[in-house]
C-alpha cells in the first residue's frame, strides 16, 4: 500500500511520517527529496523543490509503479553537501510505503497511490517552521530562509502543488502548537473513524498582507521582513 504524505514546506509532513513509522513497524519510507535534480541545475534555472522541473518526476513515477507492483527499486541518495545524487541504494517493497515529500500528492503520481494525505497549515505556521528549520538545521540566514519561503511556499507551491489539496483522500490541519486535526477525509473512510476524530468545520481568519517588490519585479525581502516585524 503506497501512502503519499504531501503538503507545503513546513507543514509537518516528515514529523507525521516519523510518527507513523513508530506505530506501523511494517512500514517503510520513500523520501522524495532524494529525487531532486542537481543543485547547480536548479540554481541556474531559479527553481525550488516545489517546482516539478526541480525533481526527477519520471523516475519517481517509474519507481512508484514498480513498488506498487511488488518490485524492488534502486533509489537515488541525495547528497546535500555535493548538491546532487551520486549514489543509490536498494529499496524493497513493504506492506506499507510512506511517500514523504511536498510533491508526493501531485497528479502525476496519483495513479500509483492507494491513499493520499495532505498536511496543511496557516502561512504563519509554515513561515515559523521554515525559518527555525532552515536557520538552525540548514545554516541559512534569516533573510535567505524568508526569501526561500516566499519563492517556494507562496510562489511555486501555490502554482504547482496547492491544487493537489482538494483531491487528497485525507486533509490534516496543523496548528501553531504542532497538533494535527482532521479537516476532511474521503467518504468511504469515515466508517473507520471514531466519533472524536470526525472532521469538523474549523473557524479561521485570513488577513491579506502586503508583498513588496523592487522596481525590477524582484521580491523586496528586506522590506517584507520589516513589514512582518
Amino acid at each position: 500500500m503506497l501512502v503519499a504524505i504531501g503538503g507545503p514546506g513546513g507543514s509537518g509532513k516528515s514529523t507525521l511520517t516519523q510518527a507513523l513509522l513508530q506505530r506501523l513497524p511494517e512500514a517503510a519510507v520513500l523520501q522524495l527529496d532524494d529525487y531532486k535534480t542537481p543543485r547547480a541545475q536548479r540554481s541556474s534555472s531559479g527553481l525550488l523543490g516545489a517546482h516539478p522541473k526541480a525533481n526527477r518526476m519520471d523516475l519517481i513515477a517509474h519507481h512508484l509503479e514498480k513498488l506498487a507492483a511488488g518490485q524492488g527499486i534502486e533509489k537515488p541518495i541525495y547528497d546535500p553537501v555535493r548538491g546532487e545524487a551520486i549514489e543509490s541504494e536498494g529499496l524493497e517493497p513493504s506492506p506499507i510505503l510512506l511517500v514523504d515529500g511536498e510533491i508526493s500528492t501531485y497528479p502525476e503520481f496519483r495513479p500509483h497511490l492507494h491513499l493520499s494525505i495532505f498536511v496543511d497549515a496557516h502561512w504563519k505556521t509554515l513561515l515559523q517552521t521554515r525559518i527555525t528549520r532552515d536557520v538552525e538545521v540548514r545554516q541559512y540566514t534569516p533573510e535567505k530562509a524568508i526569501d526561500t519561503f516566499l519563492r517556494s511556499n507562496l510562489r511555486e507551491f501555490q502554482k504547482h502543488g496547492a491544487a493537489s489539496r482538494h483531491p487528497a483522500d485525507v486533509i490534516l490541519w496543523r496548528n501553531g502548537a504542532g497538533s494535527l486535526s482532521l479537516e476532511s477525509c474521503r467518504e468511504d473512510l469515515r466508517q473507520h473513524l471514531s466519533p472524536a476524530t470526525h472532521p469538523e468545520k474549523l473557524p479561521s481568519c485570513l488577513a491579506a498582507i502586503l508583498t513588496p517588490f523592487h522596481a525590477t519585479g524582484d521580491l523586496h525581502t528586506k522590506a517584507y521582513v520589516e513589514h512582518l516585524r
